[in-house]
């Protein structure tokens, strides 16, 4: 949310203050964050930062001194954490 907000416009951040924690919103103010959220580009952003910390998790793992099924094991935990299809 923090990236959402500090990408926002003026309008955007009034929208995302109107809607964010509102205990009873209806479906279609749910559809019209998601769709805020993402125009802001904080999907975007999120997304590609989870890639960079797995990779550089991933690079660190070639020098951890870990056993070969270690490693293997934590590089399926990754990608199983990481890879999303939404």
């Amino acid at each position: 949310m923090a990236l959402a907000f500090e990408n926002a416009d003026a309008s955007q951040k009034s929208m995302l203050e109107k809607l964010i924690g509102h205990p009873e919103l209806t479906a279609n103010q749910i559809s019209d964050l998601q769709e805020l959220i993402i125009k802001t580009g904080a999907v975007t952003k999120v997304e590609s930062m989870i890639e960079d910390f797995t990779n550089q998790a991933l690079a660190a793992l070639t020098h951890s001194g870990l056993s070969p099924l270690g490693k293997s094991l934590l590089t399926a935990m990754a990608g199983i954490a990481t890879k999303r299809n939404t």
